[in-house]
């Protein structure tokens, strides 16, 4: 076979053999490379594991008659995909539809209104598209027919790699979608319900990092992390429900960490690239995901590294990667979906960590908690709710000297429906920083709830602000809507309205 360009592939010429395609989608539709009709696999240098190619050449000779190795280079290859990359009809129908139905058109609203996700319901004979803008989801623009709905839906699969838009079942994406002078990740998924089909895209900005000290905990919270991340070893973890900013702050502490340490992380998918960090992308669908987890395990004893990064702990196959790491001593930092900090430690041990190991000092150094709640526009906000008795219950509560301030639903020019960003409420469990050993003790027994008292009232340095105590201070302060944040966090006690030290900055995309 003669030597092949990638430039050269046309349109049409792609391998369509069943076979073929159901390995690339294996691998989770990650692979960075394209294989051509006559046995041609043009494969980015250095991007795909050996085995994984051996297996990929083998399948493409037994299924097309041959198999040749062509390696490119990354620019080529993005060149390629988004110049010179073949386009399905149904995307090129769903192109020439009116504007508001591209995917181009779409995306860039999502991005220019700092959306966080686009949501792509799909209904019998209707379909609906909305934002979610700092928290809150809006529609955007008016409904459309099924088939529309449809064939945008098959338009943003048929950007991502090897992917394919199941209309019958689950499936997900990732594709790169460049708007201005940057380049946005966008990380879809879509699954049938009974009426059609629920499709989310989470729109990442991988330039987005937001230093600690300006992401909206108080001085005394950022001292604790700091704190809490200088211990030599042990699991740290940012925990917190969907959107609540865990990834944007754990990538703002791995920003933070030494360049002079050799730090690794582990992600499905890799958000945001740092230089000074060793990114492994692991899948989390495919044939040889088990494999392929313990083989990076056995790799991260002789990479060595002083920190793992682990982008979630969310199953017992990560849970166990972040406890043999912390057993070696080594630092861990992650996130985890949990709605306190106290909530954590059982749902670590449900994920098969031990008790006993939650509960020594070495092990786990520190647990912080947050959620994001919306920031009230200073232009539009009002100083009043329109129900009363509402407008009572909150004076009551927060006092008559509170500046509190509600979120004006008809918004200004200013604002997105009278919110201007969002920002961090949290409570920090510097438990590296608790000499006594109390904590670990509690830990260890699951007394979750003494567990949480002594850290509220006794704790490191007297003991440590909760989430409500942080959010009342902000709501006293009319930055943030206090109807809007107990629907986020829950009610307020007596014990919340303590006051503390408190800075107010804005969290925003």
């Amino acid at each position: 076979m003669a030597q092949r360009r990638l430039a050269d592939l046309l349109p049409g010429q792609q391998c369509t053999d069943r076979v073929v395609r159901d390995f690339l989608r294996s691998q989770g539709g990650r692979l960075e490379c394209v294989v051509a009709r006559d046995g041609a696999v043009f494969a980015v240098r250095g991007t795909i594991r050996r085995r994984v190619l051996r297996q990929l050449l083998r399948c493409v000779e037994e299924q097309v008659g041959s198999a040749e190795l062509v390696e490119v280079n990354p620019p080529d290859f993005r060149r390629w995909r988004e110049g010179a990359r073949p386009r399905s009809a149904v995307e090129l129908a769903a192109a020439k539809k009116e504007a508001n139905k591209t995917v181009e058109y779409v995306f860039a609203a999502a991005i220019e209104r700092q959306a966080s996700d686009v949501y792509l319901d799909i209904r019998r004979k209707e379909a609906f598209l909305s934002f979610r803008t700092f928290g809150f989801r809006r529609p955007f623009e008016e409904s459309f027919s099924r088939e529309a709905g449809l064939e945008l839906a098959r338009s943003i699969w048929a950007l991502g790699q090897n992917a394919q838009f199941q209309e019958g079942g689950v499936c997900d994406v990732v594709f790169e979608f460049p708007h201005g002078d940057r380049s946005y990740r966008i990380r879809g998924n879509g699954v049938k319900e009974i009426r059609g089909n629920s499709v989310v895209c989470r729109v990442l900005d991988p330039e987005f990092i937001v230093p600690l000290r300006d992401a909206g905990y108080t001085p005394g919270q950022v001292n604790q992390i700091e704190r809490i991340c200088r211990s030599p070893g042990g699991l740290i973890l940012i925990s917190g429900e969907t959107n609540s900013g865990k990834s944007t702050t754990l990538a703002g502490l791995m920003a933070d960490l030494p360049q002079t340490q050799k730090i690794i992380e582990i992600a499905d998918p890799v958000e945001r690239i740092m230089d000074h960090v060793t990114h492994i992308e692991v899948p989390r669908y495919g044939d040889n995901v088990d494999e392929l987890t313990k083989e990076i395990m056995q790799c991260l004893v002789r990479q060595n590294p002083d920190t793992l990064v682990l982008g979630e702990v969310r199953d017992r196959v990560t849970a166990e990667m972040a406890r043999e790491m912390g057993v070696e001593g080594k630092r861990v930092l992650s996130t985890v979906h949990t709605q306190s900090c106290a909530a954590a430690i059982p749902r670590l041990m449900h994920l098969g960590i031990p008790g006993w190991q939650l509960g020594t000092r070495q092990f786990l150094a520190g647990i912080v908690n947050q959620n994001l709640v919306p920031v009230v526009c200073p232009g539009c906000g009002l100083r009043k709710h329109s129900d009363q008795d509402i407008d009572g219950r909150v004076r009551r509560k927060f006092g008559s000297d509170a500046q509190v301030r509600f979120v004006n639903p008809k918004g200004c020019a200013d604002c997105s429906g009278g919110v201007s960003g969002q920002t961090l409420v949290a409570e920090v469990y510097p438990l590296w920083l608790d000499r006594s050993g109390k904590a670990h003790e509690l830990i260890a027994a699951a007394k979750l709830a003494e567990l949480e008292r002594y850290m509220r009232e006794e704790g490191p340095a007297g003991g440590t602000l909760t989430k409500h105590a942080h959010a009342s201070q902000k709501i006293r302060a009319g930055e943030i809507d206090p109807v809007h944040t107990e629907r986020i966090i829950g009610e307020f006690g007596a014990e919340d309205l303590a006051a503390g030290d408190n800075k107010i900055v804005q969290f925003r995309r």
